[in-house]
């Protein structure tokens, strides 16, 4: 009754103060250790654009700019100069109070890294040649939590972290030998769970099972 009540609670208090809050007109996607190339990071912004329905405006080395169904009403603009925390922002005026403007940078955030980490990638495999052993698993796990919706907060050759809304906070640890352990901190019990008999944990270790299987060298 107790873990009722305080996740009712907390579900409560997250949709009051999205009702109040302001979205923020940016997101920033954590990239470390990855060792995406800019054309590959380029390539990732196109799948997502084209996926989402926005026209290419625009591009440099280091950033892409994209039209939504044209007329500038509203433009993002993908910055990847920082290959480590690549930013996606609003160069238009939108209302910050409504979910759907800030949807739209947390999709092609989605479909960008999903593209990028998805070892079965065909346009991917081509330029991933020279990956070493443990770059792939990072990416593979990456995939694994971008395909459930998990936030990346950190990253590290060693350890990611994630979160989302109502189901805490992920943690994976990447020993020497290549070995991933992953647990999840409850916010609603204050404590770890059992990685044994957490769901999430569980859909998570599997994809990234099935990516190490289907793409190991």
């Amino acid at each position: 009754m107790r873990k009722l009540l305080l996740g009712l609670f907390l579900f409560a208090s997250f949709n009051l103060q999205a009702a109040y809050d302001e979205y923020a007109n940016n997101v920033v996607i954590s990239t470390a250790t990855l060792g995406f190339s800019s054309a590959q990071l380029k390539k990732g912004v196109e799948e997502a654009f084209s996926t989402y329905g926005w026209s290419i405006v625009g591009q440099s080395e280091t950033t892409m700019k994209g039209d939504l169904k044209g007329g500038g009403s509203s433009v993002v603009e993908v910055n990847f100069s920082n290959p480590a925390a690549i930013k996606i922002q609003y160069l238009t005026e939108h209302d910050s109070e409504n979910y759907k403007f800030y949807k739209r940078l947390l999709n092609i955030r989605a479909r960008m890294m999903v593209y990028l980490t998805d070892c079965t990638n065909k346009d991917m495999q081509q330029t991933n040649t020279t990956v070493k052993s443990d770059v792939a698993l990072r990416r593979n796990l990456m995939y694994a939590f971008y395909k459930y919706n998990w936030i990346i907060k950190s990253i590290s050759e060693t350890e990611i972290t994630a979160a989302l809304a109502a189901r805490g906070r992920l943690e994976a640890k990447i020993n020497e030998s290549g070995k991933v352990s992953i647990r999840r901190w409850d916010e609603v019990e204050e404590a770890w769970t059992d990685p044994d008999r957490d769901n999430y944990v569980r859909r998570v270790s599997n994809v990234l099972n099935q990516q190490q299987m289907r793409c190991s060298k």
